[in-house]
């Protein structure tokens, strides 16, 4: 995985606004964004949103 790129303030926004438009679709399109561009730590928010890996499933049951 490549080292993170900085995000602006608009991607932020941009972000913002997927995931009120498409809720948890949304965070997911988010997350893989984020975690495309370096962002480890949103493969994990990727896992829970998703419920398709194994540390994903276990933050749901304990939710």
């Amino acid at each position: 995985m490549a080292f993170h790129q900085e995000i602006t303030r608009d991607q932020v926004v941009g972000y913002l606004g997927e995931v009120r438009q498409r809720g948890v679709n949304g965070a997911i399109k988010v997350y893989k964004e984020l975690y495309g561009q370096g962002y480890g730590y949103a493969g994990w928010a990727l896992g829970v949103a998703t419920g398709k890996t194994i540390t994903g499933q276990a933050a749901l049951q304990y939710m």
